[in-house]
């Protein structure tokens, strides 16, 4: 009798370390997530490509915009925005606030280029696909140039 109310009180002090491991695991979910991006972003010599869905978060709470696209490469982020109908154009004021937000989601980023036009965020919603889908670093980073190089032409790459 003695030794099964010493089980009972150790399956009971196990059950409530793993419970609060849980949620310790859960707060720490973007952080790991921004962790996870940075470090692919230093591994090799090739460029890295990242889907940067916390920036999207962050940038979607802007009244003036509908949907983004987030893509970082090394220390550079490239964000395609669709307005919403109450925004007409990209103004400075709107582009200085996304940048404010990519700045301060991850302050690795030196470099941030934002486009509102609707053919680059159908580029790079195909890109974003293709990293999350772990294509060939070769193949994206192809295509992703040549997008680049189209719609951000003041760029020498």
């Amino acid at each position: 009798m003695k030794s099964l109310k010493i089980l009972i009180l150790i399956l009971i002090a196990i059950a409530l370390v793993a419970g609060c491991q849980d949620k310790e695991e859960q707060g720490q979910g973007e952080q790991q997530n921004k962790q996870k991006a940075q470090s692919e972003q230093q591994q090799g010599n090739e460029p890295q490509y990242i889907h940067a869905h916390y920036m999207e978060e962050e940038i979607e709470t802007l009244d003036e915009v509908e949907h983004s696209v987030a893509i970082l490469q090394e220390q550079d982020a490239y964000i395609s925005v669709e307005l919403s109908n109450q925004v007409q154009e990209l103004n400075e004021d709107v582009k200085n606030r996304i940048v404010s937000l990519v700045r301060t989601s991850d302050q690795n980023v030196q470099n941030i280029y934002v486009s509102d036009n609707p053919d680059l965020g159908s580029r790079f919603t195909g890109l974003a696909r293709d990293i999350e889908r772990a294509e060939p670093e070769s193949s994206i980073g192809e295509s992703f140039d040549q997008t680049i190089r189209k719609y951000f032409p003041e760029l020498k790459r």
